[in-house]
């Protein structure tokens, strides 16, 4: 008998000891001798060894008395005697509980293994950048703006008739503060028969990384950037409420108008370190069970029955199944 059949005892110990009257250590006392066993041996029976270390295990888990966590993995290590020899072990249901507790007991293993090295200055650097609006978040400036593009960016000629709405621009929208009159006075131009853009833009710091937080990537998404000669002319302006003159960038000529400052959040790194330590260690142990399955599934390929589904489908609607996470 194994482990993993003492594992399932002590719930079916207690409650059979219950339905008949005792409990589980008085109804392995009338059963039990005292003999000397080998070093770490808590009991025997016939060759099925308890330890002291299952004794230990039991005590402090469910917080009974040693001499009576020794009692219980008797009661139960003779029940389960019984339900080997009757084949119950064999059965499809416990089949399937049985890979289940064997598999969370990897799991909970592993769980283990991933919280046994300290949490390093690398880790809280790569999950700093998954959550960088955040935890270290630049300052950025939200802008709107108003672009002549050419028609044909490799015609000089065009870029010259890009310029000259794009000066026009400018003078109309000049010493405008308000977004949206600059949008309206801008709209308002003679464009030449030229494409213009005219928007709100969302923040955006000098690195040229678009640091919206109403309009949020899932974390670890790579951020959306900005031109970074668009961001340059951005960051060359002195006051809220300022703007460029026409500049060229590789989408066309820009007039920008610097409309706020979004402020910076950029956490301690201790602080960082402590909220992301249950996300570290998740996926320390994502990983290692990431790169156990891909082993595994080369060493034992897995393979499904072709109608399996098909067959699924024929069973009763009133058939129960077990869960595989024994949940």
């Amino acid at each position: 008998m194994t482990a993993v059949d003492r594992g399932y005892a002590p719930m079916l110990g207690v409650l059979l000891g219950l339905l008949a009257g005792c409990t589980a250590s008085e109804s392995a006392a009338h059963r039990e001798r005292v003999s000397t066993l080998d070093r770490g041996v808590a009991a025997q029976l016939d060759d099925q060894i308890i330890t002291m270390d299952e004794v230990r295990e039991l005590s402090k888990a469910r917080n009974l008395p040693v001499a009576q966590a020794r009692a219980h993995l008797v009661f139960d290590a003779l029940l389960a005697t019984a339900a080997h020899e009757r084949g119950l072990d064999r059965t499809p249901a416990l089949l399937v509980q049985r890979r289940a507790v064997l598999a969370r007991a990897l799991i909970d293993q592993m769980k283990q293994e991933s919280k046994a090295h300290a949490i390093t200055d690398e880790e809280v650097a790569k999950h700093t950048q998954m959550h960088w609006l955040d935890l270290d978040r630049p300052v950025a400036r939200r802008s709107t703006h108003a672009v002549v593009m050419p028609k044909d960016p490799d015609n000089e000629a065009d870029w010259k008739a890009v310029d000259r709405v794009a000066a026009r621009i400018a003078d109309a929208v000049r010493g405008e503060k308000d977004a949206e009159a600059f949008k309206k006075k801008a709209e308002a131009v003679d464009k030449e028969g030229l494409e213009v853009v005219i928007q709100d833009l969302p923040p955006v710091t000098e690195d040229g990384r678009v640091a919206d937080l109403t309009q949020r990537l899932a974390p670890g998404q790579p951020p959306a950037t900005f031109d970074s000669t668009f961001v340059k002319i951005l960051f060359r302006l002195d006051a809220v409420g300022d703007q460029s003159t026409p500049s060229r960038s590789p989408f066309g000529s820009h007039v920008i108008l610097w409309v706020a400052t979004q402020e910076a959040s950029q956490l301690p790194w201790e602080r960082r370190k402590e909220m992301l330590t249950e996300e570290i260690l998740a996926t320390r142990m994502r990983e290692q069970l990431e790169a156990l399955l891909s082993s595994l599934r080369a060493q034992s390929p897995v393979s499904v029955e072709r109608n399996a589904e098909t067959v699924m489908l024929l069973l009763p609607d009133d058939f129960v199944g077990t869960d595989p996470r024994g949940q």
